[in-house]
C-alpha cells in the first residue's frame, strides 16, 4: 500500500513540476508580427535557445516569472514571449525544454496565412483607391488612403505603417494631405504617387491602422490615466493589370533632350565642355546612365544628376550630365538617342541630339620648360697656379700661423652648415618652381600640358583646373607639386 501511495505521489509531482505549455493562434497575416508563448512550471528551467523559424529571425520580446511553495517546494512558473514576420505558411517546430532533469518537448503546430477583410465597423472606415487601375510599366498613378472616425470617439493615439510594396515605387504627396469633417465623422487623407515596376496582375494588400482608444468599460485605478483599447481597422485591399511597355524601351510619360557644347574650336591640349540635359515627366529615375565612345580623346565625366518633384501629381524632374573633353585632332561628338514611350499617343518616341564636329587647332611644338634639358657639360679650365715665396720675420710667422688656424675653424664651421641646410632643403625641381610662381588656372595648365596622359590623377588635377575657375588655387597647387614631385617631373 505504502509502495503504491508512493508511485501515485511521484506521478503527480512530476506533472506538476513539469507542466510544459505551447500557446500561440492558429493563423498569421501578412505583414504582421506573430506571436507566441512557451510556459513551464518547476524547480529548474533550461528553455531553448531559438534564433530562426522558416527562415526568420525570431525575436524574444520578454520573460515572465511567477514562484509559489508546494509542499515546501518552491515552484517557478516560468513564461517567454516570442515573434517574428512569416512570410508564408509554416510549421511551429517541436522545442525541447529540461525541467527539474527531465526532457519535455512541446508538439510540432501548423500555422497557415489569414485572409484579411476589410474592417466592418460602425466608429471606423478605412478605404483605399488608386487614380487608375490600368497601367504600363512604369506609369504613375495616385494612391489615396481615406481614414474615417466618429468625431465623439475619445482617440488617444493612432500608428499607422505603410507597406512595402512589391514591385511598386511609391511616394508621399506631401501637399496632398488634408483632414476635414464629414457627416459626424473626422476624415484623414493619405496620397502617394505610386508606380508599377513589373507587369500583370499587382496587388497592393490591406493596410491597417491601429487606434487606441479610452474604453469606459476599462475601470483604471490610476489617478492619471483612464483606461484604454486597442482596436485594429484594415482597409480593403486592391488589384490592377499592368502591361508591359514595347521592346527596348523603360520609359514613359514625355521628355526633352538637349546638348550643348562651349566651343566648337579649340587648340591641341584644351578641353571642350559638353552638356547633356534632359527634362520632362514620367520615370525620370530609370534613365539609363549616358556614356561617350570617342577614340582618341581624353574623356572625364560628372556623375548625373537627377532631380525630381511631385507637380500635378506628376513625377516631374531633370536629367543633367557633363563631360570635359582634351583633344590633339579633329574629333567628332556623335548623336545621343533617348527613346520613350507616349501613352497620350501610344507610340514611341525617339528624340535624337545634334551631333559636333570639333576643330582642334595645332599650336607650335611645346618647348621643354627651363631646367628641364640636360645640364651642359662646363668646360675644363686650365688653372695656373702661382707659388709666391715670402720673406717674413718670426714674428710674422707666428702671426699667420694664429690666423691660420682661426681661418681653418671658421671654413670648416661654413662647410658643416652649408650641408647641414643643404639637408634640410632640397632644391625644388624646375617645374615645381614654376608652379609655386604661377598666379592663375591657365598659366598652372599651361604648364602641365606636356604631361597630360603621364599619370591619371596628374590629369584629373589638370580637368579640375579647367572647369572650375573658382577652385581653391593655393590647395590644388599644393596638391599637383606633391604628384610632380613624387614623379620627379
Amino acid at each position: 500500500m505504502k509502495l503504491y501511495f508512493k508511485f501515485i505521489l511521484l506521478f503527480f509531482t512530476t506533472f506538476i513540476y513539469g507542466d510544459v505549455l505551447l500557446k500561440s493562434n492558429d493563423s498569421f497575416i501578412l505583414n504582421e508580427n506573430f506571436v507566441f508563448e512557451i510556459e513551464a512550471q518547476g524547480s529548474n528551467i533550461e528553455f531553448p535557445d531559438i534564433k530562426e523559424i522558416d527562415n526568420q529571425v525570431v525575436v524574444n520580446l520578454g520573460t515572465s516569472r511567477t514562484m509559489s511553495n508546494i509542499n515546501g517546494n518552491i515552484i517557478n512558473k516560468i513564461k517567454k514571449t516570442y515573434s517574428f514576420k512569416p512570410q508564408n505558411n509554416f510549421t511551429l517546430p517541436s522545442f525541447e525544454l529540461k525541467v527539474d532533469g527531465k526532457v519535455f518537448k512541446t508538439e510540432e503546430k501548423i500555422i497557415t496565412q489569414q485572409t484579411v477583410k476589410k474592417s466592418q465597423l460602425s466608429n471606423f472606415d478605412f478605404q483605399i483607391s488608386l487614380s487608375n487601375s490600368s497601367l504600363y510599366v512604369g506609369e504613375e498613378a495616385v494612391l489615396n488612403l481615406k481614414f474615417k472616425y466618429k468625431k465623439d470617439l475619445e482617440i488617444v493615439d493612432l500608428s499607422f505603417l505603410m507597406p512595402i510594396f512589391n514591385n511598386i515605387w511609391s511616394k508621399k504627396i506631401e501637399e496632398q494631405n488634408s483632414s476635414y469633417e464629414e457627416n459626424g465623422f473626422v476624415v484623414q487623407e493619405l496620397n502617394f504617387l505610386i508606380s508599377p515596376q513589373k507587369s500583370g496582375l499587382l496587388k497592393i494588400p490591406s493596410i491597417k491602422i491601429e487606434a487606441k482608444v479610452i474604453d469606459m468599460n476599462n475601470y483604471s485605478y490610476s489617478l492619471f490615466s483612464q483606461g484604454t483599447k486597442t482596436q485594429k481597422i484594415y482597409s480593403n485591399s486592391l488589384e490592377f493589370d499592368v502591361k508591359p511597355l514595347p521592346a527596348n524601351v523603360n520609359l514613359i510619360g514625355e521628355f526633352i533632350l538637349s546638348t550643348s557644347v562651349s566651343k566648337e574650336e579649340i587648340g591641341q591640349g584644351e578641353s571642350l565642355s559638353y552638356k547633356v540635359e534632359i527634362n520632362g515627366t514620367g520615370n525620370i529615375e530609370d534613365i539609363e546612365d549616358i556614356k561617350l565612345k570617342i577614340d582618341d580623346v581624353t574623356i572625364f565625366e560628372d556623375k548625373a544628376k537627377i532631380e525630381t518633384k511631385i507637380q500635378n501629381n506628376k513625377n516631374v524632374g531633370s536629367y543633367k550630365k557633363s563631360f570635359s573633353i582634351i583633344a590633339n585632332k579633329d574629333f567628332e561628338i556623335p548623336s545621343i538617342e533617348l527613346s520613350y514611350f507616349d501613352k497620350n499617343i501610344k507610340k514611341v518616341v525617339t528624340q535624337k541630339s545634334k551631333s559636333y564636329k570639333i576643330d582642334v587647332k595645332r599650336t607650335d611644338k611645346q618647348v621643354s620648360f627651363l631646367g628641364l634639358e640636360k645640364a651642359k657639360p662646363q668646360e675644363n679650365k686650365k688653372i695656373i697656379e702661382e707659388k709666391i715665396v715670402y720673406k717674413t720675420s718670426l714674428k710674422q710667422m707666428i702671426l699667420f700661423f694664429v690666423f691660420g688656424i682661426l681661418f681653418t675653424i671658421l671654413t670648416f664651421g661654413l662647410y658643416f652648415y652649408v650641408k647641414n641646410r643643404k639637408s634640410e632643403q632640397k632644391e625644388d625641381l624646375p617645374l615645381v618652381k614654376s608652379i609655386k610662381i604661377s598666379k592663375t588656372n591657365n598659366e598652372v595648365i599651361k604648364l602641365l600640358l606636356p604631361y597630360i596622359g603621364y599619370n591619371k590623377t596628374l590629369d584629373e588635377m589638370i580637368f579640375k583646373l579647367e572647369k572650375n575657375e573658382d577652385i581653391d588655387l593655393k590647395n590644388i597647387k599644393k596638391e599637383i607639386i606633391k604628384i610632380v614631385e613624387s614623379l620627379n617631373l
